[in-house]
């Protein structure tokens, strides 16, 4: 075992002192496996509650107001705490054990939280009281009510896309970092105090025509200024409750430690930081509120190498005050914090993510506005730290280009050779063009970050207030096709109305049929999400993220309803590959080679194969797959994404931006095998869709990883908002100098090439079947599912199996 594990992970020491070491022993995951948490989470009714209580004494204010002050009466009244050890504190409830759920979001969480038996016997009446009062009153109740009956079933039923957005609420809630450290709230404060004395001047001039929008403002302000004077509560409240525990703690160190951080949150997020420590403990605490208390968010993009830098800079490279040891300790904080994070989601988003939190992601790398490389030390230091603690989340995503520091590529290489299953890569070069042709200007463009797994943005845009994201699974859209646009599963239509796909005369007409079902779905998907938008900015804004972006002061507007970058807009395709390798079986088996007939394949599908086997491995193993750089599959995935995004930039959001594709799947690639049925390309009902965007079918891809790019470069990247690609490197590959030197090669053909994204395990499969047998011995052991990392041990049987279906590259 030795041995074995060894060859995944470098460092056996979990944390790079015995602060992190134990803190690391004592975390507790809120992550999901097999649609459960693990034992002893239960579901926080102290957030719950404050939040319905403020919410039910302020019916009668404007919502933004409302939404700030019921932020307030939560965060001056909702249980902390300060854990043995830590150095970076806070917490959205005193117990570790516990999660927040936004009742005010979809009321069904709770509900399903009752059920499951997450919420505690003596607070189940409370909770079934909050379900009471929320009924009817929420965002999600509200959407529903403005669907068609077809639209509930589709949603309802084995549908063809799945909306966290509006069954959890879950949203992407980033501040203007730069901005934040830069004024911090007293500087906020005064310019939201000028902006309001402002307003009322312009009042008083009587413009009739301008009053009903500075009365819009005048609330906005003023619950900015609320919404900021409840954040100085909650820090002040921690600021004494470490005095307090200074008085009270017989180690004389950890005292003082306590002191320390005292002072330090008395300061905290008010003006600019003054050391690095203050800076990471600011940057937790916003991320911790806006997340994790008065949102349920994840997602977190943020260049965290770049908005820590000038304090990490000053206190370990200029003044010396702090090592650089002292501050990957703080960093290995940090990271402990976040991998502690999560919230209550629905039981269809937990077996969608399984084995993650909160799918928090960093980016690092890039370059500057000028375009000069950005990498510093302290790039280098966090995937140290990341390298040395070990953790699922956040994920760590870098952008690439041929320019970037040396030492710090280096790193990162060594990382994903660790076995964590991160960093990803981001071709920069992609994002910048990406960026610029949905209309942003290159400054924006190159100050971009990684949202989610894949999706770029620019990092002070107000878009990152809000998720904008629909997942729709692109294979459903064959087998609505060949089966006049019914569910293969239940029968129900949950498409266009299809003549019978046996009367197709050619391919052109197989592939305008699958085009139909697949623009209807995005019709209704977007639909969808577009009654969500509106009653978003209606009854949900977010004034205290609001406070940390420049355009809603500036304009008076809030971030939720304010988009400053359009077009940001994107559709996560899960089984885009599937579409790909079945329409060339067809193709190639139907019309071209007529050996088959499309009664054929339909009858195969209806029976899910059963009796057909040596037809079936025909059509595995004689057809062209995709990931092989065989021209003629190329071919049709070039035009199936084609196809893909010429519907989405003909969809429209409600604010009248264009939604772009981009194709990945996270675990939703297994969850979703039973609400697919087989397809022509040999996959059987219940065996998972591909597993990335771009990424080979399982086990298909037999020609090298060069192929793989090869085939991946013949798609149009640039007008996608990212196509995921999955790639495991056998670890011998990554061994010594001359692995490293090699994976250098990798990387610039990959950028040279113009994919967007790639990510890698880099595991032994030996050691995968070990931990299988003895879990016990392996508590450490992650592997990339798809976007994300997991604990290989804690994974399904059935996830497990997919994941070492894959292709392992050994040359």
């Amino acid at each position: 075992m030795e041995t074995l594990e060894k060859k995944t992970i470098e460092d056996q020491i979990i944390g790079c002192s015995e602060r992190v070491q134990k803190l690391k022993r004592n975390l507790v995951s809120k992550a999901c496996y097999n649609g459960k948490y693990e034992d002893g989470i239960r579901v926080d009714i102290d957030r719950a509650k404050l939040f319905t209580d403020a919410y039910q004494d302020l019916l009668s204010e404007e919502p933004v107001i409302r939404r700030a002050k019921v932020l307030k009466h939560v965060l001056s009244n909702i249980p902390i705490a300060i854990l043995n050890d830590e150095l970076i504190v806070g917490n959205p409830h005193a117990d570790p054990h516990a999660l927040p759920v936004f009742p005010e979001i979809n009321v069904n969480l709770l509900t399903e939280a009752i059920a499951d038996g997450y919420v505690p016997e003596n607070d189940r009446q409370t909770a079934e009281d909050i379900v009471k009062f929320w009924t009817g009153r929420t965002i999600a109740s509200k959407v529903a009510e403005n669907m068609s009956e077809q639209t509930r079933e589709i949603v309802n039923t084995a549908s063809s896309f799945i909306s966290f957005t509006w069954k959890d609420g879950i949203q992407h809630c980033v501040p203007n970092w730069d901005y934040t450290f830069e004024n911090g709230t007293q500087n906020i404060r005064a310019k939201l105090q000028e902006k309001i004395t402002e307003v009322f001047n312009e009042i008083d001039k009587g413009n009739s025509l301008q009053l009903s929008d500075l009365i819009n403002k005048r609330y906005q302000y003023e619950a900015m200024l609320i919404s900021l004077e409840a954040l100085e509560i909650f820090t002040g409240r921690f600021c004494r409750l470490a005095s307090d525990m200074a008085l009270q703690e017989p180690d004389h160190n950890r005292a003082e430690e306590l002191l320390k951080i005292s002072t330090v949150l008395s300061k905290v997020l008010k003006n600019r930081p003054e050391s690095f420590h203050e800076a990471c403990q600011g940057f937790y605490f916003l991320h911790l509120i806006l997340n994790c208390i008065d949102s349920a968010a994840f997602g977190s993009l943020c260049r965290i190498d770049q908005c820590l830098w000038p304090f990490y800079e000053k206190d370990v490279i200029i003044e010396k005050n702090i090592t650089r040891f002292e501050a990957q300790e703080l960093i290995e904080c940090l990271i402990l914090k976040v991998e502690a994070l999560g919230g209550f989601f629905s039981r269809q988003r937990r077996l969608h993510f399984e084995g993650n939190g909160a799918l928090p992601i960093w980016t690092l790398g890039g370059v500057n506005i000028d375009g000069s490389d950005a990498c510093n030390e302290l790039t280098d230091t966090v995937l140290q730290a990341a390298r040395s603690v070990r953790c699922n989340q956040p994920t760590i995503s870098v952008l690439y280009h041929k320019n970037m520091r040396e030492s710090s590529l280096v790193e990162a290489i060594k990382t994903v050779r660790s076995g964590l299953g991160y960093p990803s890569f981001t071709n920069l070069n992609w994002a910048v063009a990406s960026l610029m042709r949905q209309g942003m200007p290159i400054e924006a463009a190159r100050n971009a970050g990684v949202v989610g797994c894949v999706s770029v943005c620019p990092v002070d845009s107000c878009n990152t207030t809000k998720r904008l994201a629909l997942t729709i699974i692109a294979a459903k859209s064959m087998e609505l096709a060949l089966n006049e646009g019914k569910c293969l599963i239940t029968g129900k239509l949950l498409g266009p109305e299809e003549k019978p796909a046996t009367t197709f005369q050619s391919y052109d007409e197989l592939f305008e049929a699958v085009k139909k079902q697949y623009a209807f779905t995005v019709k209704t998907s977007v639909n969808v999400r577009n009654l969500s938008r509106h009653y978003e900015k209606l009854y949900r804004p977010n004034p205290l993220a609001s406070s940390f972006h420049r355009t809603p002061l500036e304009k008076g507007v809030d971030a939720v309803a304010y988009e400053d970058y359009p077009n940001n807009y994107w559709l996560n395709l899960v089984g885009a590959v599937n579409v790909i390798n079945s329409l060339t079986v067809l193709k190639k088996l139907v019309f071209e080679e007529k050996k088959y007939t499309m009664a054929d394949f339909i009858h195969a599908v209806k029976t899910n194969w059963e009796g057909m086997e040596s037809f079936r491995q025909e059509v595995i193993h004689k057809v062209p797959k995709y990931g092989n750089d065989d021209p003629y599959v190329d071919k049709v995935a070039y035009d199936v994404i084609k196809m893909f995004s010429d519907v989405a930039e003909n969809t429209y959001d409600i604010n009248g931006g264009y939604w772009s594709v981009l194709a990945q799947s996270v675990s939703i690639y297994q969850s979703t095998a039973k609400m697919t049925g087989a397809l022509p390309d040999g996959k059987l009902f219940g065996f998972p869709l591909a597993d990335g965007g771009i990424s080979p079918d399982h086990g298909t891809d037999n020609n090298g990883i060069f192929s793989v790019l090869s085939s991946g470069s013949k798609v149009d990247h640039i007008r996608t908002k990212g196509l995921l690609l999955n790639q495991w490197i056998a670890p011998e590959m990554l061994e010594g100098e001359q692995g490293i030197e090699w994976m250098k090669a990798l990387m610039e053909m990959w950028s040279d090439k113009g994919l967007s994204q790639a990510q890698f395990n880099v595991v032994d499969p030996k050691i995968l079947r070990a931990a299988q047998v003895n879990p016990e011995k392996y508590p450490h052991l992650t592997v990339r599912v798809s976007g994300y990392t997991a604990n290989w041990v804690k994974l399904t049987r059935d996830l497990q199996e997919m994941i070492l279906a894959r292709t392992v590259q050994v040359n």
